[in-house]
């Protein structure tokens, strides 16, 4: 009887956390979602600046980057030697 009573609980409890997550998780994702995006600094979608269709919009240029200065000499080509 013991072990009937056991398998009773176990499957109750079960059931109730299951109807339990579908009403609380989305409330909890949700929640989630913008704390995290509020600590990451992102602009969530519905707030981003929408441009007018057609219009051209440059936000900046990337930085260029350069490997050779003019300041460290002269580039020499070489050939291995074996």
């Amino acid at each position: 009887m013991g072990i009937l009573k056991f398998l009773f609980i176990t499957f109750f409890v079960l059931w109730l956390l299951g109807i339990l997550g579908r009403l609380l998780l989305p409330f909890a994702l949700r929640y989630l979602v913008k704390r995290l995006t509020n600590m990451s600094g992102m602009v969530p979608p519905q707030h981003r600046q929408k441009h007018p269709e057609g219009s051209v919009h440059i936000k900046g240029n990337p930085p260029t980057e350069t490997r050779y200065r003019p300041d460290d000499g002269e580039y020499v080509d070489y050939e291995e030697i074996k």
